[in-house]
Order: C-alpha cells, then sequence, then structure tokens
C-alpha cells in the first residue's frame, strides 16, 4: 500500500476517471507543426555557421541501457487507477442514476482499462469473466453468455472488444450484451471497452443512457508528475533530464511535487499534444528517445553501483519520424489497420474472414507495417504498435473513416 503521508505517493487526481463527454485533448500551445515549417524556412535564409549547435549531438548519444531504462522508467502501475474508479463508484452509491446498474469503463488503445478492471474485480472480490473465444463469437454461444447471469455479487467483463467481430455472424452475442446490460437483467457489474470497440458498437447498437466512464487526458502537467513519480519510485537517485539539442530541463526538480509548484517543459506538451492525453502511449515515447552518453565498461558499472548516491544526467532526443505504408499500399493497409483497432488486436488468421483481402496479401502487409513500426506481434495477435498509433489514427482519419472520439 502506497504511503500518502509522501509527497511522491500516488496523486488520487492523477488517476482522474470522467465522463466521456468531459474527456479534454490537451492542446498544443506553440503550434508545433507551424513551427517546424517556419523554422525549415529561416534555415535556408540562415548561413550554416550560425546554426545552432546542440548541446550533445544525438549521433554521440546512446540508447538506455535495459536495467537502466527499468529503473528510470519502470511500467506504470495501473492499479494505481483503481482508487479513481472508486471515487466514481462511491458517488454513484449515494445518487444513484436511474437505469442500468452496468458501469462502462472506456480505454484507449495501450492504456489499460482491462488492467485496471482486473485491479478492481482482485480488491473488491468480483467475478472476472473471460471473453469467449473467436468461435463461440460467430456461433453466439448460449453457454458463454449464461454466464452473464450467474451467481449474485459484483461481476467484471474487462474486454467487450473481444464479444464481437465485424462479421455478417459476429454481432449477435454482443447486441445481446449491450441489450441485457441496457435493461438491467445483469445486475450490478463493470464492463470494459475499447474506444475503438465502442464508437463502432454505438453506431450499430446506440444506447445513450449506458454511463460511460474513461481516464482523463493526461496533459503535459500530469505527464510530468507520471514520468517524475516513475523514476523515483525505484530510488533511480538524483537524475536530471534535460533536452539533447537545448540542454534545458524537461522535468522539474522532484521537490517540486511537493508543493505541486512547477513550470511544465515545452517537450511535455508536445507529447501530451501527441499522443492525445493517452498516457500508455506517451509512456512508450519517452522511453523510446532517453539517451545517456557512452562509458566504460568500469564506468558503467561504477554507475550503477553508485546510482542511488550520485546526480547524472539523461538527455532527450528529439519526436521519432513516423513511417508510413507505401502509397500503392495504403488503401489495403487502412483496412487492416481499421479491423486491428475495431477488435483490440486480432489473430492473422481470422482476418481473411474480415476483410475483403486474399490471406497472402494480408500476410504480406503485416510483415511490411511490422517492419515500419506500426504494428506489433503479441500474444499471437496483431495490433496497433504505441508509436504507430499516431501515425494509423492520422491514416484513418484522412481516409474519413470511422475513428474513435478521442
Amino acid at each position: 500500500m502506497s504511503d500518502t503521508s509522501s509527497p511522491f505517493a500516488a496523486d488520487h487526481a492523477l488517476w482522474k476517471l470522467v465522463p466521456l463527454s468531459d474527456y479534454a485533448v490537451p492542446s498544443s500551445p506553440d503550434q508545433h507543426v507551424v513551427r517546424k515549417k517556419w523554422a525549415a524556412f529561416r534555415s535556408l535564409l540562415r548561413p550554416q555557421d550560425e546554426a545552432q549547435t546542440p548541446v550533445r549531438a544525438e549521433a554521440d548519444l546512446r540508447a538506455l541501457a535495459g536495467v537502466r531504462l527499468e529503473n528510470l522508467v519502470p511500467p506504470i502501475d495501473w492499479a494505481q487507477a483503481v482508487s479513481g474508479l472508486d471515487q466514481v463508484l462511491a458517488g454513484d452509491a449515494e445518487r444513484p442514476l436511474p437505469g442500468s446498474s452496468v458501469r462502462f469503463l472506456i480505454g484507449q488503445p495501450h492504456c489499460a482499462h482491462v488492467e485496471v478492471l482486473t485491479h478492481w474485480a482482485n480488491a473488491h472480490g468480483a467475478r472476472v469473466l473471460a471473453p469467449p473465444r473467436p468461435e463461440a463469437v460467430i456461433s453466439g454461444d448460449e453457454q458463454w453468455l449464461a454466464e452473464l447471469s450467474g451467481p449474485e455479487g459484483p461481476w467484471v467483463l474487462p474486454a467487450l472488444e473481444r464479444c464481437f467481430l465485424r462479421h455478417a455472424a459476429g454481432l449477435p452475442l454482443v447486441r445481446q450484451i449491450l441489450e441485457r446490460a441496457a435493461s438491467g437483467r445483469l445486475g450490478a457489474g463493470l464492463i470494459g471497452c475499447d474506444s475503438w470497440a465502442w464508437a463502432y458498437l454505438q453506431r450499430i447498437f446506440p444506447v445513450p443512457q449506458l454511463p460511460a466512464l474513461t481516464l482523463q487526458a493526461f496533459d503535459g502537467r500530469r505527464l510530468t508528475e507520471l514520468f517524475l513519480r516513475l523514476s523515483l519510485s525505484n530510488g533511480a537517485g538524483a537524475v536530471r533530464f534535460r533536452n539533447a539539442r537545448t540542454g534545458a530541463s524537461v522535468l522539474p526538480d522532484p521537490e517540486a511535487l511537493g508543493s505541486g509548484s512547477f513550470d511544465v517543459s515545452r517537450e511535455l506538451r508536445q507529447l501530451a499534444a501527441h499522443c492525445r492525453g493517452n498516457p500508455g502511449i506517451a509512456w512508450r515515447y519517452w522511453r523510446q528517445r532517453l539517451r545517456a552518453e557512452p562509458e566504460s565498461e568500469e564506468a558503467e558499472r561504477s554507475s550503477e553501483q553508485e546510482q542511488s548516491a550520485a546526480e547524472w544526467v539523461v538527455w532527450l532526443a528529439d519526436l521519432m519520424e513516423e513511417q508510413v505504408p507505401p502509397a500503392e499500399q495504403a488503401d489495403d493497409a487502412v483496412l487492416i489497420l481499421h479491423a486491428l483497432l475495431l477488435h483490440n488486436g486480432l489473430p492473422d488468421w481470422l482476418l481473411p474472414e474480415l476483410l475483403p483481402l486474399p490471406q497472402a496479401q494480408i500476410a504480406s502487409l503485416l510483415w511490411r507495417m511490422e517492419g515500419l513500426g506500426i504494428i506489433e506481434l503479441a500474444d499471437e495477435r496483431w495490433r496497433i504498435a504505441p508509436l504507430g498509433y499516431a501515425t494509423a489514427r492520422r491514416m484513418l482519419r484522412e481516409r474519413t473513416y470511422l475513428v474513435d472520439g478521442f
């Protein structure tokens, strides 16, 4: 259990759950795209020797070693979000909402709604309902559906996106789930759903009275707090995070967390806007951009042993350039990307059943997009990679595909 007397203890305000309509995408205050174009134009007018010399050339830096990176940026503890969920549910108990007693938690890709609800279920002794297998979804398995009306007591269905397929025979099961939830026949329970699946399900079964919550967006200030807390959680010692190009501090001193008074760096505001407030994806960008200066093997061993006592500098590289599929493959690629997003990942054998593309072409595109870093294979399912999500979302939006509400 965390020590709430410490200024570094988990802050409940950091994990605030709000109605979907209250989600606020962080803005980009300095209009990053416009600034980049203007900087490129000015560089044409300025002699090369007048260009600003970076404090640390990225070519002279290296990616952080695995152990050091894990100490500085350990995985996000999604169990901390349970406190925010409990606060909302406590308010519901004091002011009951009319109609259904089922609540929905909607999570963006890589924002761990399944983990949050599983942690909540473990903390409250609730039943956790595993999703049906794809074959059961297509067959409309009544036996699995009967589990929703099992023993009394709180229950959790963490992954509604696993209960349907965008297929002629893949929708009856999820329609029955939503109908029973809306009517109150399922009793008190929590259902988690990916944001892209939720957008699709609202089209085929729009039920506005179902109350849905989501984790409020992490703006630059909240990302600053999150990354500082992560760096302190493993006793990483006195670390200073600086921009490799300018040398400016990217994170404030740890003591600033106690007072709550600190400036938010431009880099963190830009990262929050680029990730549209998604902390899971921002965490991956943060890890990918951290760099260190090369050290000898002896110095490396010494720094690891004395890390908790000595101050050292970690450098932040520029945001990586994103890759896109070749133009001649883009239209077919977006079909695959949209299917992966609607289902929060799919096994490769299911894709030919859901798409108007031959299996060989699908396989070729999957491996091509994996090489570009847009998708990844995890637990035998293809899904959008964290660092490829912005590219995938932009491609779909430009082609007027249905996108999520975030």
